[in-house]
């Protein structure tokens, strides 16, 4: 599959390479400055222009039968996010994160209350949802290519639509060059990228991520930290995600949303109203942090 990037996606990678350059290598001081997500994102697909991505939970609940109990999972779960807002989801494990991601994704529909895309009611799993798990569960006999371009397989486009974009997705998530190379030859930070354009390749409205950063090291995962901010720069897609590191909630995210423990309810929305890049030193910032980790504390 060899095609040459249109000249638009082009300017749009190499943006996106300039700005994670630029958050990289941020000091505190510039830090202070104004946001570059602004910036980047072009003013006719501005999420409060476009419409897309607005998803509403509406005292959402969820139950199962365990050795004849019932076990209450998530109790009265109301949640508005905004399109092209990057929320994440904290509390204690077993407090319902990952089941309110099930529920939004479709792929489990017996559950109390609404919950709306685009003030629609969700339906079965669908291309407007991509969703990314903690394992990157790609197919070990199939490329990167090929397991990018499986998202496309249902959507009725051209074999060079297709072809097309697996390659701009391929760009976008920086992996030129490893088109045809299997998920073995693959470190685990590429192999979440991959996973990563999988989910985005269908060109959704919301990308839930559960947990997609948790299995790598340290390293790693500052860096695709980074990554994953400057690709929803450039996106602006509305981002859920579910995650158990604070720091990475406060570091990423528009809101945090604390989950009390089981049954899971919204305890406290916390606003991360800071520019990016954000300095992890910034008083400001570690008094974000904190406020999350005493809600998650009482």
């Amino acid at each position: 599959m060899s095609l040459s990037v249109p000249a638009s996606w082009t300017a749009r990678v190499s943006a996106y390479a300039s700005t994670l350059a630029g958050w990289v290598s941020a000091t505190p001081e510039s830090a202070s400055g104004s946001s570059p997500r602004a910036a980047l994102r072009p003013p006719s697909e501005s999420p409060a222009t476009s419409g897309r991505g607005a998803l509403q939970l509406r005292r959402v609940g969820k139950r199962y039968e365990v050795d004849g109990k019932t076990l209450d999972v998530l109790q009265g779960i109301d949640l508005v996010v905004e399109p092209g807002e990057f929320i994440c989801l904290v509390g204690a494990s077993g407090c319902g994160k990952s089941t309110i991601l099930r529920l939004i994704v479709g792929l489990d529909a017996d559950h109390d209350g609404e919950i709306l895309l685009d003030e629609r009611p969700i339906g079965p799993p669908g291309l407007e949802r991509g969703i990314v798990f903690q394992e990157h569960r790609l197919m070990p006999w199939l490329t990167v290519e090929q397991n990018i371009a499986l998202s496309l397989e249902a959507t009725g486009r051209s074999a060079a639509e297709r072809a097309r974009l697996v390659q701009e997705h391929i760009d976008l998530v920086g992996l030129t060059g490893f088109e045809r190379a299997f998920p073995r030859q693959l470190s685990g930070g590429m192999a979440q990228r991959v996973a990563i354009a999988r989910g985005l390749v269908s060109q959704p409205k919301i990308l839930l991520l559960d947990e997609p950063l948790g299995a790598l090291d340290s390293l790693t995962r500052l860096y695709l930290q980074q990554e994953l901010l400057g690709i929803w720069s450039l996106e602006r897609i509305t981002m859920v995600m579910v995650t158990h590191d604070v720091e990475e909630a406060a570091f990423l995210s528009d809101r945090i949303v604390v989950l009390s423990p089981r049954p899971g309810r919204v305890r406290r929305i916390i606003a991360v109203d800071l520019p990016h890049p954000r300095d992890r030193g910034d008083p400001r910032f570690i008094a974000i942090r904190q406020a999350a980790l005493s809600e998650l504390s009482r």
